[in-house]
Formats: structure tokens, C-alpha cells, sequence
């Protein structure tokens, strides 16, 4: 449906988003974008908690092999999204490491 359509592109987005920064804050030294990348991830992680939940909220009397199969599928992407983010932390990660020649505590 629309919204399901809707919250898979917000966080396709997101990621896609939190990858660029994290790839251009490693190739730039940039360790302010570095920085952002963590607070960015709480809301990837909401958006993902979001589509989870969008696409299982069916009342479990209506849910037929289709639609289980389909809810499984979008948390799938959804958890896929949400691990892009995560590796966009760990180069922010990199990056202060690579910058500093420290780790974040």
C-alpha cells in the first residue's frame, strides 16, 4: 500500500543519506559529519522500528501466507536499511580513529 511504499522510501533514504556523509566524512577527515552520524542513527533506527511495526500490525485472524510472507519480506528490508546505517556509525567510527588516533569511548 501507499504508506508501507511511503516508509521503505523514507528509510532507503536515510540510509542512503548516512552512507554518503559517513563515506564523504572518512575521504574528507571531516570529523564534525563524523560526529552527526550518531545522533543520524536514532533516526534510521525509528523509522525502522516504524516500518517493523506498520508491517506487523494486521490482526493475526486476517493474515494469510501472502500477506505473512510480505511482512516478513518488509521487515527484511527494513533490517537491511537500518544495518546500512549502522555501518555508516562504524566509519564515523573509523574516521575519528583515522583523524585522532582515538577511539570513541
Amino acid at each position: 500500500d501507499a504508506s508501507t511504499r511511503a516508509l521503505i522510501r523514507r528509510l532507503g533514504r536515510q540510509a542512503a543519506l548516512q552512507v554518503r556523509i559517513a563515506v564523504n566524512a572518512f575521504v574528507d577527515r571531516d570529523l564534525v559529519a563524523a560526529a552527526a552520524l550518531v545522533d543520524m542513527d536514532d533516526a534510521i533506527d525509528d523509522l525502522h522500528d516504524l516500518l517493523v511495526r506498520h508491517a506487523l500490525e494486521r490482526p493475526s485472524n486476517l493474515v494469510d501466507e501472502a500477506t505473512l510472507q510480505r511482512a516478513v519480506q518488509l521487515t527484511l528490508v527494513a533490517r537491511h536499511f537500518e544495518r546500512a546505517g549502522d555501518h555508516a556509525v562504524t566509519i564515523a567510527a573509523f574516521t575519528r580513529f583515522v583523524v585522532t588516533g582515538t577511539h570513541a569511548r
